[in-house]
């Protein structure tokens, strides 16, 4: 009986260390599932900006075209016509914040940055990589894919907020576009 015990027991004990194992890979997976879920968000954020900005060139075109008439209405059609420009240009600010890509702020040396490609870009070889890379362990790995995770949503933070004020200056150039047109077509 007592021969049983220890073998029982380091069965056990391979099975909690392949356990753990198998709850790395799951880490990993979920880290990866993660950084693809924030990686389309950031993709959507660029690209209901650009649907924006085709609206807000539509509207800003026709308002080139018809300027001299708009500017000869009277002074009301002036004063929107100045309104429609700062909105645009207030749009037009917000829509460069959204789409401009960012820079890594918040590394410092606490990841073994393998993923992300200015950080390895950076490296002189490609020789200085692939150690970096081959030294790397799993939980090593788990750190700089999570990094990556949180700096990506920073990124989605930051864009998601610049598309709200980029929406909501579109808003005010349409009312004042829709304004132009009425006055235009009631006087």
């Amino acid at each position: 009986m007592r021969n049983a015990e220890p073998e029982n027991y380091t069965c056990k004990l391979k099975e909690r260390q392949k356990s753990k194992i198998m709850d790395d890979n799951r880490r990993t997976d979920l880290a990866f599932k993660l950084l693809d879920n924030v990686q389309n968000l950031i993709k959507f954020a660029d690209t209901k900006i650009n649907v924006l900005l085709i609206i807000s060139g539509v509207t800003t075109t026709f308002i080139l075209t018809n300027f001299q008439e708009f500017f000869e209405l009277c002074l009301i059609s002036k004063i929107i016509l100045g309104l429609f420009f700062f909105s645009f240009l207030v749009f037009i600010v917000f829509s460069i914040l959204t789409i401009s890509p960012r820079k890594d702020n918040h590394t410092g040396n606490s990841v073994s940055k393998t993923i992300y490609f200015e950080h390895i870009a950076s490296r002189i070889e490609v020789k200085d990589f692939m150690n970096d890379y081959t030294k790397l362990d799993e939980s090593g790995f788990q750190s700089d894919l999570l990094y990556q995770v949180f700096e990506n949503s920073k990124i989605a933070d930051k864009k998601f907020k610049c598309y709200k004020k980029s929406l909501i200056s579109l808003q005010f150039q349409l009312l004042f576009f829709f304004v132009l047109v009425a006055v235009k077509y009631f006087t």
